[in-house]
Order: structure tokens, then C-alpha cells, then sequence
């Protein structure tokens, strides 16, 4: 019997209804013209078609897929009873591809049914459960209920562990994957590297999809501070850039890697990485490099940290003039530069000069990101603190007009971005009342 004829004899009006929704046209010879090459092949009733049919077409062609997917609850429900297992996981399956779709009514329907009957009737421990529990998360989470979408995932977790160990893999990443959108990332990193090390055994670690699980996980594990689940990670993809030759990836992984394992205090190997990293990226041309300023500013916080404030001085300065370059003098990056040159200056108890820096850092920041922008806050901050201990200063010199004239200064640069109730302001105010100076 061919497909034809199988799928005909499923339906009372031979398919015709189902056919017609599809779009694809009005018979299952012009439905399955369209179908993937070799997909019905060696089928041998309606059911198995139609379940192949829908999974051809899920991820291309949504319409079809959502056809398809009813006539087999339909068909397969009428065989087996509404409420059984398989049907209820097929339930799911059409409501997941309905989300996607657009019909969100009937999504919400078919999930919530599917999970509400399998769970009560197939207990805590059946994969199908499982399955069922994982599609409705992916309709939550593209709806962006991520609250439901985590617990979906978590009970999904639960019943892998227990009955299928070997099949956690995707469930962890798509866990992960909740975590990091719902501004969970702590939460997130352990799944993260659990799912990176479930790719790499299944994969090796030069399979794209081990790659990228590498990388979120490296990334995610350097923002949380814990360079040490980093390391492995950052190892695979260090050594698959070098086998591809791929020399910006080299300079990328080696310094991440270098700077991980300095702050783990293997210093020998993270110096040695980082600066094979730096001196690839300072020789790109034509220069300098985009990453440039980022890596001479994470090897600034490393070798202060050595108290090596010489060289860390020479870094920011180069960091600098390389933003000028890849940005214009005038931009914000240039500005964010001198805000962060005039910190150091002044922790070195080098006021003069960092006032020299936040003067145009400041100015620059206030045109670039406007006065509510964080940026501008910190950088006026930053301004209004150095003036004011300028004005301190001047004042136990017995220097009175100048420290006037620093405290007004302070006063009328702090008010209009910081607001006159900040305490920064209020204090001002105050100095300048000490000081004898009319408050503004």
C-alpha cells in the first residue's frame, strides 16, 4: 500500500480537511510533493507519516507542521483513547508548534491539558512526562513566562536523572539558557558547565555545538568571578583556534585564558599567554586592534594588583590613544579613558593631574551619554570629590580665595547632574558656607 493510499484511508474525507490546511493543496499527492526528500521512506502506516511529516516540517514550515500535528492527535487518539500516553505527548508536541505559530489560544490549551492528564496519570517518573514538561517550557519561555519555564525545565531535569541520565544534556542547556535570560547567571554556571561537559564527551571538544557551550560557559564563569570553571573551557577552544589557525581566536582565548589562570594565581602560565595575547593583538594591521583597549584594561587591573603602577600607567595611556584611533578624540570611549586615567591619578594622591583628566573626561561624558547616564554620574562624581578635596586642602594652606573658588566650581558643576540633594551637593553647600562664599 503506498503513503497515499495510508493516509487517505485515516481520514473519513481522505485527508481532504487536513490537506487544505496545510496550504501545500487539496490532495496528499500535491501535500507531499512538497514534503523533504526521503522522508516518508519505508513508512508503513498513516500514524508514522503524519509523525514525520510534522517533524520535516516544524522547523521550516509551521503551517503544515500545525496540520499535520492535529490530524495525528486526531488519528492517533481515536486508535488509542484521548487520555493515553503517546497521545498526550503528540498533544504537546501540536501545542509547541502552535506557540510557534501564533495561535497562542490553542497552544496554552493543548500544553496545559498535556501536562495537567499526563502528570496527574502517569506519575512523577515516565519520560513522557518529561518530554510533555519540556515543550510546554519552550512555549513559556518564548512567551516570556520564565518563572514557569524554569519550574517546566526543572521537573523535565528531575525525570531525566532519574530514568534517562544520558539524555540530560539538552534539558541542562535549555535550564541554563532560562537562567541567564531571567538575570540568573550564578544559578545558570553550574548547568552551563555541566552541559559544555555533556557536549564535549558525547561531541569532542572541536564540534561547533561543544564550541559555543564552551564560550557561554567561559564567558559566563569570567562575569561571575569564578575564572576557575573557566579554564578548562577556555583550554579546548585555545587549542581549536591554534589547529585552525585562526589567529584572532588565538589572541581572544589565550589572553582570556592568561588572565584566568593569573587570577587563580598561576602567574607563570597566565603571564606567559597573556602576554603572547597582547603582542598579537599590538601587531594587527592596519592597528590598532578593536579588542586592544579592552585587553590593556583588564591587564592594568593585573598588574596593579603586582604593584607595578608604572607599567599600569603606560598600559591606560595606550589603551587611550588607542580608543582615539578606533573612536575619534571626542567620543565617549576617549572619555570613559580620561575619567579612568584621572581615578588612577588620584589614588595616587596625584590631584592636579587627575583634575587635568576629568575636567574634558567629564565634559565629554555629559555630551556623549547626557546627564542621567550613569557614566556622566560617576565621571561629575568623581569631579565634585577631587574639587572638594582641592578646596579642603586650599583652605588648610590658609590659600582661602582659591579654595573658594575650587568649592563654587565643585558646587556648580555637581548640582545640575548629581541634584541639589545629593550629599555630595549638600556637603558642598556646606563647604561653601564655611568657607564664607554665597551658596548657590
Amino acid at each position: 500500500m503506498s503513503v497515499v493510499d495510508l493516509l487517505e484511508g485515516a481520514f473519513a474525507d481522505r485527508g481532504a480537511a487536513v490537506c487544505a490546511e496545510t496550504g501545500l493543496g487539496g490532495s496528499w499527492p500535491e501535500v507531499l510533493a512538497t514534503a523533504p526528500a526521503g522522508l516518508l521512506s519505508g513508512v508503513t502506516d498513516a500514524e508514522a507519516a503524519l509523525e514525520r511529516l510534522r517533524d520535516g516540517w516544524a522547523t521550516s514550515a509551521l503551517r503544515p507542521a500545525f496540520a499535520v500535528a492535529k490530524a495525528l492527535v486526531v488519528v492517533r487518539g481515536r486508535r488509542l483513547g484521548a487520555d493515553a500516553p503517546d497521545v498526550l505527548v503528540d498533544l504537546a508536541a501540536l501545542g509547541e508548534i502552535a506557540g510557534r505559530a501564533g495561535l497562542r489560544a490553542q497552544a496554552d490549551a493543548a500544553l496545559d491539558r498535556a501536562w495537567a492528564v499526563s502528570r496527574s496519570s502517569l506519575g512523577g517518573n515516565d519520560l513522557r512526562v518529561a518530554v510533555i514538561a519540556g515543550h510546554r517550557a519552550s512555549h513559556r519561555y518564548r512567551n516570556g513566562d520564565l518563572a514557569e519555564a524554569d519550574a517546566m525545565l526543572e521537573a523535565a531535569l528531575r525525570i531525566r536523572r532519574a530514568v534517562a541520565p544520558g539524555s540530560v544534556g539538552p534539558t541542562v542547556a535549555r535550564l541554563a539558557e532560562v537562567r541567564m535570560a531571567a538575570g540568573r547567571p550564578g544559578d545558570a554556571l553550574p548547568l552551563l558547565e555541566e552541559a559544555w561537559r555533556g557536549y564535549r564527551a558525547a561531541l569532542g571538544p572541536d564540534d561547533p555545538r561543544c564550541r559555543q557551550r564552551a564560550r557561554t560557559l567561559a564567558a559566563t564563569a569570567i562575569a561571575q568571578g569564578q575564572p576557575g570553571r573557566a579554564v578548562d573551557a577556555l583550554r579546548d577552544l585555545l587549542a581549536s583556534a591554534r589547529a585552525a589557525d585562526h589567529a584572532d581566536e588565538v589572541m581572544g582565548f589565550a589572553f582570556e585564558l592568561g588572565i584566568a589562570l593569573v587570577r587563580l594565581g598561576r602567574m607563570e602560565e597566565g603571564q606567559r599567554l597573556a602576554d603572547e595575547a597582547l603582542r598579537l593583538t599590538r601587531a594587527v594591521r592596519p592597528g590598532p586592534h578593536p579588542e586592544l583597549p579592552r585587553r590593556l584594561n583588564a591587564w592594568v587591573e593585573i598588574t596593579l594588583r603586582r604593584g607595578r603602577r608604572e607599567e599600569a600607567e603606560g598600559l591606560l595611556l595606550e589603551a587611550l590613544e588607542a580608543e582615539k584611533r578606533l573612536h575619534g578624540p571626542t567620543s565617549f570611549e576617549v572619555a570613559v579613558r580620561y575619567v579612568q586615567i584621572a581615578q588612577f591619578c588620584r589614588e595616587q594622591g596625584r590631584h592636579a593631574e587627575a583634575l587635568g583628566w576629568l575636567e574634558p573626561g567629564a565634559t565629554l561624558v555629559r555630551a556623549a551619554a547626557g546627564d542621567s547616564s550613569p557614566a556622566t554620574r560617576h565621571a561629575v562624581g568623581l569631579l565634585v570629590d577631587v574639587l572638594a578635596e582641592e578646596a579642603v586642602a586650599a583652605n588648610g594652606r590658609r590659600d582661602r580665595l582659591l579654595a573658594e573658588q575650587l568649592a563654587e566650581r565643585a558646587l556648580s558643576v555637581g548640582s545640575p547632574v548629581l541634584g541639589a540633594d545629593a550629599p555630595a551637593v549638600r556637603k558642598l553647600r556646606e563647604l561653601v558656607r564655611q568657607l564664607g562664599t554665597r551658596s548657590r
